[in-house]
This record gives C-alpha cells, sequence and structure tokens, in this order.
C-alpha cells in the first residue's frame, strides 16, 4: 500500500477514502524496463527501483465511500470548543477497520490468494478486524442493568451509560442497550475466535475447500458478513435466495 487519504469531496455525500496500491504491470515489460522491487526483510514490502533505471509502475486506485453512519457518533463535547478524544479515537479505530477490510483481501490476492480463491481470505479479514476492534474495546463483558436496578449500560466499574429511557432524545434505548450488552467484547472475541477456528480446520483439511472452491460451511459462515464491503453474490452459499 503506497498511500492512503480521506476526503470530502464537493460532489460526493459523506467521505471517501482512496487507497493506493502497487500493483504488477499489466503486459511484459521490454527488456531493461524494471517495476516494483521486493524490499529486504521479513515485512514483504515493495519499493520502486533507482531513478537511474527504466522504470515502469503501476498502480491502482480504490475509493471507498464511507457513509456518516459508519462511524461512531460524537457524543457532546466535555468542555467548550474542546473535541472529545474518545470520540476522536473511536472514529480513527472504525476509520482503520473500515480500509483494512477493504484492502487486506486485494493484497492477499496480490499476493497469491488463498487455497479456495479469495473468499476464505476476506472472510478472516472481516473475522480478524471484528476480534481486533472488540480487543481494543478492552475485550471485556457488558452488563445491561434493568430500570428497577439502575437502567444503565456497565462497560466496567468505572465506565457506563445511564442515559437510557424511552425519549427520542436519550442516548439508548432500552432495546438497544440490551443488545449491545449481549453483543459486547467478550462475545465479539469468543465468537471471532470460534470462527478463526473453523475456517482454519476447513482451509487445512477440508477436501472441497482444497479443490479451490469454498465448501458450503465456509459459505454460510461467510454470509454473516454479507453486508460488509467486498462482499461478492457468487459466495452465497449454493441454493440460497
Amino acid at each position: 500500500m503506497l498511500d492512503a487519504t480521506c476526503h470530502r469531496p464537493e460532489e460526493a455525500r459523506g467521505l471517501l477514502a482512496v487507497i493506493e496500491l502497487a500493483v504488477p504491470a499489466p503486459v511484459r515489460l521490454s527488456g531493461g524496463w524494471v517495476s516494483w522491487q521486493r524490499q529486504d526483510g521479513d515485512d514483504g514490502t515493495y519499493a520502486a527501483p533507482p531513478y537511474e533505471r527504466p522504470t515502469a509502475l503501476t498502480t491502482m486506485e480504490l475509493r471507498l465511500p464511507l457513509p456518516a453512519d459508519r462511524l461512531p457518533t460524537p457524543t457532546k463535547a466535555r468542555a467548550s470548543g474542546l473535541p472529545n478524544l474518545d470520540d476522536a479515537q473511536a472514529a480513527l479505530e472504525a476509520l482503520i477497520a473500515e480500509l483494512n477490510a477493504v484492502v487486506t483481501p486485494f493484497v492477499r490476492e496480490l499476493e497469491g490468494g488463498g487455497e479456495a480463491g479469495p473468499m476464505p481470505e476476506w472472510l478472516r479479514t472481516q473475522i480478524e478486524a471484528d476480534k481486533a476492534t472488540a480487543e481494543s474495546a478492552g475485550a471485556r463483558a457488558w452488563r445491561y442493568v434493568p430500570a428497577h436496578k439502575g437502567n444503565r449500560l456497565e462497560f466496567d466499574e468505572r465506565r457506563g451509560v445511564a442515559a437510557i429511557g424511552f425519549h427520542d432524545d436519550d442516548l439508548l434505548q432500552p432495546v438497544e442497550a440490551i443488545h449491545i450488552a449481549l453483543h459486547d467484547p467478550a462475545d465479539v472475541v469468543a465468537r471471532c475466535t470460534a470462527e478463526l477456528a473453523l475456517l482454519a480446520e476447513h482451509g487445512r483439511d477440508c477436501p472441497e475447500c482444497a479443490s479451490g472452491s469454498p465448501c458450503s460451511t465456509l459459505r454460510c459462515l461467510a454470509a454473516g458478513y454479507h453486508l460488509r464491503p467486498g462482499w461478492r453474490d457468487e459466495w452465497a452459499a449454493r441454493g440460497a435466495s
């Protein structure tokens, strides 16, 4: 990956992420011409050769629209004129997760892809991104405290959300708080760990996956992420409408 920037173009609604990737030349290079060269070391990065050599560099530009609802909604500033740094960090983590989910399948495909094509790699990226986000959120269990005991969503012994009720201007409604608590970081980490184990099991021991086509189990697992960027309709479970 050469560059990643975010813009707010006048002709587009919301944020637009632009990622530039180095890709192989689409045509055979003439004698004496060179392209991207792999660097020494274990990081696997590529760089342009020295300027004194005839060089042909090919790039791919990925443009990813990011609607406002993909990023956390800022809360009220703690002091006038000062941003909430927790909100800024949450927005940055969400933005990085979105970019990683889109870029990683392209990078892995450029590096050779997986045994069963790009779908398992794309699926692994989605699961790993969810797991990393949950771990960054503390990997703890969150708890919804019902109304007769205080009506709040507890993150830990120091942090919680108390603005829960039935009015439009409340931060959360009870059913939303219950849903969040049921899908807290601890549950997400456990689910992602199990899904990654299932993904590894099929990539290693499943004859159908080894033949180059994702099996029905992986297709069903991937269908749970079909709303994510990069999903392809041909990955759906066979016979699914």
